[in-house]
């Protein structure tokens, strides 16, 4: 069933309504993206003010989604789903009395989920094309009713040629039908509005809005824009709308005066599109973005003649811009803020600033939305081996005493530690995440660097492909996640497209050996902070691998990544060199 965003609340009434006093009546399962975390840090607040009780179970894909339900069992009223189940047959698991309510990015919805009225609850968030969503009743009416058309050959002739006229019809709307079932999912994944943002809006509805419900959301959206999963259209319409928010419940933050008085308080503030530069030097925010390193062509330029000459250029000596941007003299932190635009403009960068928001963590510091949320990400994609040594190095005991605890915690240990790093009020998680980041990015620009100068993206018709073969610690560190590979792939076509070469808009496949297995996962479209295209990488490597009988995995949420034998492979990508978009 739809639910409008704007009658968003109506779920949480009837969520509400079937719970049973004094018993674990709804079950959240989350994906482990910063979105769904933020979702569930508002969602579980709401949950808590009403005093109900709930289960929340982390999954890192189908496959563990398909178990968390199967486990669930009628254990539950109502099952709440954050970024994941839109995209899959929810109506598989519909059993007994429970209602699943869906709040998730990834487009497009399973018509199916779309069509089911009474177990199944989607949110029209205005940016889904729902309206294009076949209608399978519909579908199976017509079949039905041509059936009948085609049993009946008794009659007078002129009847006789009102049952044609009848069938040419009903074969006509059943075409239309299959087209439209065809031209909706043929057009790839893609993404809508962040799922925090609908959860908030819920908060709004139900009257329990407030900064730490409103930040949340913020960093929801930073996370879809700036890992390209939002449009700059989009980006600007849901942006405007937590604008308004900021401003309506953070104006006694603006009207008070001092620091002090302003902790917690919510800022809207125009944010360079660096890395963590308020976490490192100017220096290595520039170099280290994947923004600015394209777009200087750092890959080409092991001097960084460019990089420096963008500095002169602002009038911020290098000895500056190389120390710890706090420490930075205060006249270039204003030069940087006055002449960015203007300089960045010659070196075609028109839009190197983007409109954000900041939290006035302490008497001192602000957190930008991007810092919170490379850090978070950061701590969820680094290798769980290592996590546990990573935070027991820097004193983090708390959380490694509650990752103890459970075998669910420990397995999930990024998961959780990504959620305390949201809510904690102590800065330790938070710099622990923000060093995760800063050494991944590193890792980043080195491997696109390393296969651009080895010439290791092969040319097809249509897109370049690259294999890691996982010899070097960085990529064994670094690449094992899908998310991380994503990142990789759209980095190298970023590249390629500033190098204008011809056919420089091709998608970009890479691949990653890890054992018997190739993680194969394919990226289109646009450039940093503009968003995706939409990818039907996806379906077209479900329908080849099915082409060749070949074993596969599909079970990221991602539908663009794939996991194959090795043996595999060359088979797999000589099918796919006629892949294009549509």
């Amino acid at each position: 069933m739809k639910i409008l965003l704007n009658n968003i609340k109506e779920c949480f009434q009837k969520i509400l309504k079937r719970s049973e006093f004094g018993k674990t009546s709804v079950c959240i399962i989350v994906s482990l993206d910063v979105d769904a975390i933020c979702a569930l840090r508002i969602l579980t607040s709401l949950l808590n003010r009403e005093n109900l009780q709930f289960r929340m179970i982390p999954v890192s894909g189908y496959s563990e989604m398909t178990e968390a339900i199967q486990k669930c069992g009628n254990m539950y009223k109502s099952i709440i789903l954050l970024n994941c189940g839109n995209v899959y047959d929810m109506s598989e698991f519909v059993k007994g009395d429970i209602k699943f309510f869906i709040f998730d990015s990834h487009k497009p919805i399973n018509h199916n989920n779309v069509n089911n009225e009474k177990s199944i609850y989607i949110i029209d968030d205005g940016m889904g094309q729902l309206e294009k969503c076949p209608d399978e009743e519909i579908k199976e009416m017509s079949d039905g009713d041509e059936d009948s058309i085609d049993d009946d050959d008794s009659g007078s002739h002129s009847s006789q040629i009102q049952r044609k006229q009848q069938q040419k019809l009903q074969r006509s709307l059943r075409k239309q039908l299959i087209q439209m079932h065809e031209d909706y999912y043929s057009q790839g994944t893609y993404y809508s509005r962040p799922s925090s943002t609908v959860v908030y809006t819920l908060a709004q509805q139900i009257n329990h809005d407030c900064n730490d419900h409103l930040w949340y959301a913020i960093l929801g959206l930073t996370d879809a824009y700036i890992h390209m999963r939002l449009n700059q259209k989009n980006y600007d319409i849901i942006f405007e709308e937590l604008q308004n928010e900021v401003i309506r419940l953070n104006i006694h933050f603006e009207e008070t005066q001092g620091d002090v008085k302003k902790i917690g308080g919510v800022f809207i503030e125009n944010e360079y599109k660096f890395l963590l530069m308020r976490q490192q030097s100017l220096y290595n925010s520039m170099y280290y973005s994947s923004y600015v390193g394209t777009k200087l062509k750092l890959w080409k330029d092991r001097d960084n003649k460019r990089l420096e000459e963008f500095m002169a250029k602002l009038g911020i000596p290098l000895n500056e811009a190389k120390q710890d941007f706090r420490y930075m003299n205060q006249k270039y932190k204003q030069i940087l803020k006055s002449q960015i635009a203007e300089v960045a403009s010659k070196f075609q960068m028109d839009d190197i600033l983007y409109r954000s928001f900041v939290r006035q963590s302490d008497t001192k510091i602000q957190i930008a939305a991007s810092d919170m949320v490379y850090a978070v990400n950061a701590i969820l994609e680094y290798p769980q081996a290592l996590l546990s040594k990573q935070l027991m190095q820097h004193q983090c005991s708390e959380v490694i005493e509650k990752l103890k605890t459970s075998e669910t915690a420990a397995k999930f240990q990024n998961f959780f530690c990504a959620l305390d790093t949201l809510g904690s009020k102590s800065d330790d998680l938070f710099q622990q995440g923000v060093q995760m980041a800063l050494e991944f990015q590193a890792a980043l620009v080195d491997e696109a660097n390393n296969l651009i100068e080895n010439n290791e993206l092969y040319p097809c018709k249509h897109f370049r492909y690259g294999i890691l073969k996982n010899e070097s610690p960085q990529q064994k560190k670094f690449f094992q996640h899908p998310q991380s590979l994503q990142k990789l792939a759209l980095l190298l076509m970023d590249i390629y497209k500033e190098k204008g070469y011809k056919q420089s808009n091709k998608s970009v496949i890479l691949v990653n050996q890890l054992g018997e297995l190739f993680m194969v996962v394919g990226v289109v479209g646009g450039m940093s902070f503009s968003g995706q295209e939409k990818n039907q990488f996806g379906q077209y490597f479900i329908r080849k691998v099915q082409e060749l009988n070949l074993q596969f995995r599909q079970d990221s949420f991602e539908t663009s990544v794939i996991e194959i034998h090795k043996d595999d492979f060359p088979n797999f990508i000589d099918a796919i060199t006629d892949f294009k978009k549509n």
